[in-house]
């Protein structure tokens, strides 16, 4: 098993159920989302949101976070231990990479475009609401 050493170190937490002020709180101060679903979600808001925050998201490919997540995708089972080695490999090469600002800066920034209201809603009136 790969070592989960960084998972006790001073500068990382894990979080179980918080409240909503909080929870966007530690997004905004997050450098990565850690989210081995396997629940198959229609969209998963939290990876949105994360992103939409700066904290790279990093999962599994079940249900929407195929189409929704926008960094990192482990496809296959998380529940199989092989999944989980890469999935550790994943997250601790993106901890350590010295880029890791930029690319959170990038994706922030893709994921707010992607994100807006405003494009979402002109999405559901062409491809929803649309009666042609």
């Amino acid at each position: 098993m790969r070592s989960t050493g960084w998972l006790r170190s001073k500068n990382v937490r894990f979080l179980g159920g918080i409240n909503r002020r909080d929870l966007i709180y530690e997004q905004m101060q997050a450098q990565v989302h850690l989210y081995p679903c396997i629940y198959e979600e229609l969209f998963c808001i939290s990876v949105a949101e994360s992103m939409v925050a700066g904290a790279l998201p990093i999962t599994s490919d079940c249900g929407a976070l195929d189409s929704t997540n926008m960094y990192r995708i482990i496809k296959g089972n998380p529940i199989k231990m092989a999944w989980q080695a890469e999935f550790l490999d994943v997250a601790n090469a993106v901890l350590f990479n010295p880029e890791l600002p930029t690319i959170q800066a990038e994706i922030r920034e893709k994921a707010i475009a992607r994100f807006r209201p405003e494009r979402i809603l002109k999405e559901w009136d062409e491809k929803v609401f649309s009666r042609g």
